[in-house]
């Protein structure tokens, strides 16, 4: 994959990767994307680039800018929308990733233990909430040369683990 751009509005994801093997993916990028609602749905409602279930993936490049949401005639801003996600997957490195004007940057939760996270020279953005964030079980990950700048409550964020996980973070 190279060269991929998904832009417009709408919830979901902009980018899904789902259950990929062995694969190397260049210049991804998810931009311009809004959700609207009455009410507060609660949780993310537009994911940028979504990694599940992947394994032995080489990312290079990966963007999120300007995803959005509206509750009710509220003014639209970066909220319930992740940059790029990941969930149960296994050894990926994310080479120079950058996310902008998103809730969180990266986030790397959710029901699926991730093991062997790489991210090399990042860059998160004016997050509305979270720059990277690994809550949830994880293994072995390795974090180099990242920024986490104007973060509306945390650059990183790390957490040991979730009922139903083994509980362990090795990062």
């Amino acid at each position: 994959l190279d060269k991929i751009e998904v832009y417009g509005d709408g919830k979901g994801y902009g980018i899904l990767l789902d259950g990929c093997y062995r694969f190397t993916a260049a210049n991804l990028t998810a931009r311009d994307m809004e959700w609207q609602n009455a009410t507060d749905p609660g949780s993310e409602q537009i994911v940028g680039i979504r990694c599940t279930d992947c394994l032995d993936g080489l990312l290079f490049n990966p963007q999120a800018h300007r995803l959005y949401g509206q509750i009710a005639s509220a003014t639209a801003q970066p909220y319930q929308t992740d940059g790029i996600t990941c969930s149960g997957s296994e050894r990926l490195a994310f080479f120079s990733p950058r996310c902008s004007y998103v809730s969180e940057g990266m986030d790397f939760s959710g029901s699926g233990i991730n093991k062997s996270l790489t991210i090399v020279g990042g860059r998160m953005y004016k997050t509305f909430s979270v720059g990277y964030k690994f809550t949830g079980a994880h293994r072995n990950h390795s974090i180099v040369g990242c920024i986490a700048e104007a973060c509306g409550l945390n650059g990183f964020t790390f957490n040991a683990g979730l009922a139903g996980t083994d509980g362990y973070t090795n990062l």
